[in-house]
């Protein structure tokens, strides 16, 4: 909660570790902890962009979770539908997003039926599965169903924060910046700038008690403010924003590369777009150098997890090398176009 990840990650482990060797010589009394413990450790994989090691962490606990579930519904149902969550963010972040879709209805589903006898205790959860389950469905085309599920989450979030205004800003905050991007899809642009402008106030209220945890969560949604603002012709206002979002990604990568380098090249590409329109074309084709550059690595890696992103920038710099009459960076695409090549064949 103190953005002190790595250490997050290390005591995260060690817990994993002991209640492992517990398990093995009492397992009735100790699996259901390690499950507990496992989803944990999932999620702080995840915050460090350890993605494998975080998906076969989160289907260890599912596959638990599962089994006690099979004599103890009442028990564990609320558990299994935490690991079912954390498993579909961490199944769409490496572009399985069916698979994500699957587990996140799963979860909404649960927590759905929770609230019925529980409201007081699972509305909050249920709000969260909602947002989670927005993004899984805009991930594959739906942005409908993607809108109608991030709204009720919005309604829910803004009914819980009526008595604990304080409790939810966090949850708030984060399916405002989705309901922007949802409205976008649509192209509700007045509304999707309203909806992203009050996560981005929101995230800066929490960052001034809790800096370290919550300043990736401003960026992501500084860049797509800036993205909005641009949208509209602000480009004044939207190049602050995505000059705002691009530093704090610097910062946090410096320390955490794999979990926040993709940002920066999300944010980068976006401050392209808003300097061709200025015909500043110039520092628009080294800012898309820098984004390659920067996500090449993350691409060669994991094509799949980030091929919607990459495709993007590839486009732009490329359309940006020949309108400027300029020769694109031969050596920096070539491995590039033939993992897009490699993707194409595979899809054939």
């Amino acid at each position: 909660d103190l953005g002190k990840r790595e250490d997050a990650l290390e005591a995260t482990q060690e817990a994993v570790n002991l209640r492992r060797a517990l398990a093995e010589t009492q397992p009735n009394a100790f699996i259901p902890v390690l499950a507990m413990s496992l989803n944990n450790l999932g999620n702080r994989l995840e915050d460090l962009g350890k993605r494998e090691a975080a998906l076969e962490t989160a289907k260890e606990a599912v596959y638990l979770q599962r089994a006690l579930v099979e004599t103890q519904p009442d028990a564990f149902i609320p558990a299994l539908a935490e690991s079912l969550h954390n498993l579909s963010i961490t199944l769409a972040k490496l572009g399985k997003n069916e698979a994500a879709l699957e587990a996140a209805k799963e979860a909404v589903y649960l927590r759905r039926t929770l609230t019925e006898t529980q409201p007081d205790a699972f509305i909050p959860d249920f709000a969260c599965a909602l947002n989670n389950l927005g993004n899984m469905l805009a991930d594959l085309g739906e942005k409908v169903l993607a809108l109608e599920a991030t709204q009720e989450a919005v309604n829910l979030y803004r009914t819980l924060a009526e008595t604990e205004p304080a409790a939810f800003i966090p949850d708030r905050a984060s399916s405002l910046n989705n309901l922007g991007n949802r409205l976008e899809d649509l192209g509700k642009r007045e509304d999707a700038l309203e909806a992203t402008q009050e996560a981005v106030n929101l995230y800066r209220t929490l960052v001034e008690a809790r800096p370290d945890a919550v300043i990736s969560d401003l960026a992501m949604s500084l860049n797509n403010l800036g993205i909005r603002l641009a949208d509209l012709d602000k480009r004044e206002n939207a190049l602050e924003a995505i000059q705002e979002a691009m530093n704090l990604y610097r910062h946090l990568a410096e320390t955490q590369p794999d979990a926040f380098i993709p940002g920066l090249a999300r944010s980068l590409g976006a401050l392209s777009q808003i300097l061709i329109k200025q015909d500043q074309c110039r520092e628009a084709e080294l800012a898309l150098h820098e984004a390659l550059t920067l996500l090449r690595p993350f691409f060669l890696a994991n094509a799949v997890a980030f091929q919607s992103l990459m495709s993007a920038i590839y486009r732009w710099y490329i359309e940006l090398c020949e309108a400027e009459k300029r020769q694109p960076d031969a050596d920096l695409l070539a491995p590039i176009i033939t993992e897009f090549t490699r993707l194409g064949e595979q899809s054939t």
